[in-house]
Formats: structure tokens, sequence, C-alpha cells
């Protein structure tokens, strides 16, 4: 909730694209973290405890602001239509999307957590939003 007004400042001073740009690297960030974080613990390299899990607190709370970016979404939605009333159907198709991707995705990649391979999870889930960057810009 304290990273929203921020947001709003970040897109007042550089602009919608370049906030969603660095929107989609954060997640890129979030996912190595965390698979390599995953691979770090599984393995026996990193230990269960100490600065290990400050890090993985602050990839959580990373995640979670990246989370918040969907404000500028939104406004950039808003930008490019050429009729208001097409903002709620517009709107309502992509978090549908996003829903079916996600749901999708999660029963795809608990094949890999079923067969103990969580930081391949993690480390292709960058590949998807390295293909998202790619093809939303």
């Amino acid at each position: 909730m304290y990273f929203i007004p921020f947001i709003g400042r970040l897109i007042d001073k550089i602009g919608v694209k370049k906030v969603l740009y660095f929107d989609a690297l954060s997640f890129i960030f979030v996912y190595i973290s965390y698979g390599l974080l995953v691979y770090g613990l599984v393995s026996g390299y990193v230990p269960k405890s100490g600065i290990y899990v400050s890090i993985a607190y602050s990839i959580v709370i990373i995640d979670k602001m990246s989370s918040q970016m969907g404000m500028a979404r939104t406004i950039y939605l808003k930008d490019i239509l050429v009729k208001r009333s097409d903002f709620t159907p517009s709107m309502s198709l992509g978090m549908s999307m996003d829903h079916t991707v996600s749901i999708r995705s999660s029963l795809y990649w608990w094949v890999y957590l079923a067969i103990g391979r969580s930081t391949l999870c993690f480390l292709r889930g960058r590949y998807i939003v390295l293909i998202k960057r790619i093809y939303c810009t």
C-alpha cells in the first residue's frame, strides 16, 4: 500500500511505458532470485538460517511491490483506448487471460515440483516474463 503512491509519482516522472518495462525487469529479478535461493536451500549450499532468511523476506517484499504495478497497466490501457466504453471489457478479458495462464502455469510447474525440480519452476518463470515483455511492447 505504501508503494502505490511511489508508483504514481514514478509514472508522472518517467512515463507509463518505462514503469511497465521496470515491472517486467523486476519480475525477472524475482524469478531468478527465487530460483537461486531455492536451489541453494534444497542443495544444502545455503544455510536455512541467518542472512538468507532476510534475503528470502526481501525477495517476497520485492515480489509484492511488483504485484502493485497493476496500476501502471490500468493507466496504460486507459491511454490507448479509442472508446471509453471498451475499458471494462478489456480489463475483464485481461484479468481472465492472466488468471487462465496463471492456473495453467501452476499446473504445468506442479510437475516440476512433484519430481523435485523446484528450482526449474522459478528459473523458467523468467522466460515467461521475457516473452511477455517482448510481445507486449
